[in-house]
């Protein structure tokens, strides 16, 4: 079939497919921005060929501890974006704090006390 040798065949485009998964993290910090909303910042070990992502898990209900993944996606053709990585919690904080999951560890992080006192 004339033509037939310039379409990509679907068996052939597994190398062009990203792989995503968890990934390890070193250490995080929350901190509190200029207008008192928190922010997390995370630092891990950059890799030319992992794109790094936090990803907040998706709640019907507010939970204690917010999940937030670490994840990183293979990629060749986007410039990755680098450690470290800074998200704001609005909207992504739980009653108690967050936790953060890593490929071979989970940290937990507690609001202050006073931030308790506030919101009562």
């Amino acid at each position: 079939m004339a033509g037939e040798d310039d379409i990509w065949p679907f068996e052939k485009t597994t190398n062009s497919l990203k792989t995503c998964g968890l990934i390890d993290f070193t250490s995080f910090e929350v901190i509190r921005g200029v207008a008192g909303a928190y922010v997390l910042i995370v630092w891990g070990k950059d890799n030319p060929r992992i794109d790094p992502r936090l990803n907040p898990y998706v709640y019907i209900q507010k939970p204690d501890y917010w999940d937030i993944e670490v994840t990183g996606c293979l990629g060749d053709f986007v410039p990755p974006k680098r450690f470290p990585l800074v998200r704001a919690l609005e909207g992504t904080m739980g009653h108690k704090g967050i936790r953060l999951i890593g490929a071979t560890k989970v940290e937990q992080w507690n609001l202050p006390k006073e931030y308790e006192s506030l919101k009562a």
